[in-house]
């Protein structure tokens, strides 16, 4: 239950800054030994405000993610 606040505040942090991560899952939290959790790969990140730059992946309509963590409906798109 400790953990869920300091990913919460990461992903407040990251939604001000005006991105999105867009890839949270349990392999982009890193745990730190003094019991600190942090997010991590940032591969996917877009800006919330849509630029031609953040674009460009969701335009060639290429699938992003992780396969064990895509929507099953995106798995069969290609």
């Amino acid at each position: 239950m400790k953990i869920i606040p300091m990913v919460y505040e990461g992903v407040a942090h990251i939604h001000r800054l005006g991105y999105l991560h867009r890839d949270i899952k349990p392999c982009n939290i890193l745990r730190y030994e003094n019991g600190v959790y942090e997010i991590s790969d940032f591969g996917l990140v877009r800006k919330t405000i849509p630029s031609g730059e953040s674009d460009v992946p969701t335009s060639l309509n290429i699938r992003l993610g992780t396969d064990n963590f895509v929507a099953p409906e995106l798995m069969y798109s290609q």
